[in-house]
């Protein structure tokens, strides 16, 4: 009996910590409304937007944003970009550093990760090699961007 009654009080200790976790994704992005997640990738004479918020992805063909195509983005997507969003310190954000340059001498397209939320914008300053983020925005760049690969008609 001694070692049953510590054995439930961790189980329900534990399982109060799992439960806390999910109330500061839902804290942090509260109005789900007004978040959006864009990623733009560019070059000289290329440009490609992604733009995802609950209700759909966007995905811009040109600099004017006149050619776009639309995906429908199901509800557990979604909350796959919020709680990947949530592991970005977005305070942080405009001071990660870039990992490589190839982008310099055109290897790559720039890569730029903008999350606005409550009217702000959230973005690294520097541009980064696309397909080369900085690991503390990586794990979301490469999950927006497989979304936008789900669409059979974009590759």
């Amino acid at each position: 009996m001694k070692t049953v009654i510590p054995i439930i009080c961790l189980i329900i200790l534990s399982s109060a910590g799992c439960q806390s976790k999910k109330i500061i994704v839902q804290e942090n992005f509260r109005d789900l409304k007004n978040v959006e997640f864009i990623y733009k990738k560019y070059s000289r004479g290329f440009y490609n937007e992604i733009s995802i918020n609950k209700n759909r992805i966007r995905t811009y063909l040109n600099y004017e944003k006149n050619k776009f195509k639309d995906l429908n983005i199901n509800p557990l997507q979604w909350q796959k970009c919020l709680s990947l969003a949530n592991e970005i310190d977005l305070n942080k954000v405009n001071e990660i550093k870039d990992i490589s340059n190839d982008r310099y001498s055109d290897k790559v397209h720039y890569g730029k990760l903008i999350i606005q939320f409550k009217k702000k914008q959230f973005g690294s300053i520097t541009d980064f090699d696309h397909g080369n983020p900085p690991k503390e925005i990586a794990r979301l760049t490469n999950y927006l961007l497989y979304l936008t690969s789900l669409d059979p008609d974009q590759n």
